[in-house]
């Protein structure tokens, strides 16, 4: 063992070599870029060929990526109970494993012992430790969690890495879903929704655990929005269908129904009011729900 640990080390299942076996990640270790799979078919006669590699999912797949690391044992007692040992924790056996120098990413892998040598220098004793690794093609990131509280429905910005994933979306209860303009509508409980994939970026999900079905004409009589007070219907025509659904902003404010007001008149109880003066805080009206949770992995190449 060694008085400082280096710097940098490789971590199986949470074990750090460096630890348990006193092992010293040699430089110049490599993990490499995974292989696109692609998919081509020929065109008899004709020039080129027609690829299909993205062509049932809309993205690309990848191969499997290889992993190498030359581990160094200094002043060995007994390097090959030591080699014993290795063959016995790691030969032909899967893990995921870590490099101290980019801590917030795992591979995973099925590792086997290649190489052991054992050679005298004029300095002492030193011993070698070659592993190889076949390893799944995306690194990820610790699960991603996040906590939307989506009364009167709210726009959430998802942001995930280069890995498609469906995340696990927990409702309390009813919940409207919106994305990529297609509505979902969940009842409570743990769902992976198939028309609900995150891809690389940000991506915008509509929330909905308590609609309120008064769309504000607040909403579509906005001038800083269209740049003219005069609209019409076909102004909002390539609209998106949360912006369309989207009731009341982050749930903060409802608005009177015309019915609470049933017996005032424009004259007397109105003149000179806007909508926005008809609007009230929500808490009093709004019960108390749980929010929406998403949970999924981000994965990066």
């Amino acid at each position: 063992m060694y008085p400082d640990l280096p710097k940098t080390r490789l971590i199986l299942d949470g074990e750090d070599l460096s630890e348990k076996y006193g092992l010293v990640l040699l430089d110049g270790f490599t993990i490499e870029p995974p292989e696109p799979k692609t998919y081509t078919v020929d065109i008899p006669g004709g020039n080129g060929s027609i690829d299909l590699t993205d062509f049932l999912t809309g993205d690309v797949a990848y191969k499997d990526r290889k992993a190498s690391f030359l581990l160094a044992s200094i002043y060995p007692t007994d390097f090959n109970a030591l080699k014993s040992r290795l063959l016995g924790h790691i030969h032909g056996k899967r893990f995921d494993f870590k490099i101290t120098n980019e801590p917030d990413f795992t591979y995973n892998g099925r590792f086997k012992l290649v190489k052991a040598d054992y050679a005298l220098f004029s300095g002492g004793k030193v011993g070698t430790i070659e592993l190889e690794a076949e390893c799944r093609p995306y690194k990820n990131r610790d699960k991603q969690r996040y906590t939307i509280n989506a009364i009167g429905g709210v726009i959430a910005v998802i942001p995930s890495g280069r890995k498609p994933v469906r995340p696990t979306i927990t409702v309390p209860g009813a919940t409207i879903v919106i994305y990529n303009n297609k509505r979902i509508e969940l009842t409570k409980g743990e769902w992976e929704v198939t028309d609900l994939t995150l891809h690389e970026g940000d991506n915008e999900v509509y929330f909905n655990t308590y609609p309120i079905h008064n769309l504000k004409w607040r909403d579509l009589y906005n001038p800083d929005l269209l740049g003219h007070r005069d609209i019409t219907w076909n102004e909002f025509a390539q609209k998106r269908l949360y912006e369309w659904y989207i009731t009341n902003g982050l749930g903060e404010f409802i608005f009177d129904r015309w019915s609470d007001h049933i017996e005032g008149t424009w004259y007397s109880d109105f003149d000179g009011l806007t909508w926005e003066d008809l609007s009230h805080l929500s808490e009093e009206s709004i019960p108390d729900i749980d929010d929406v949770v998403v949970e999924y992995e981000w994965g990066d190449l």
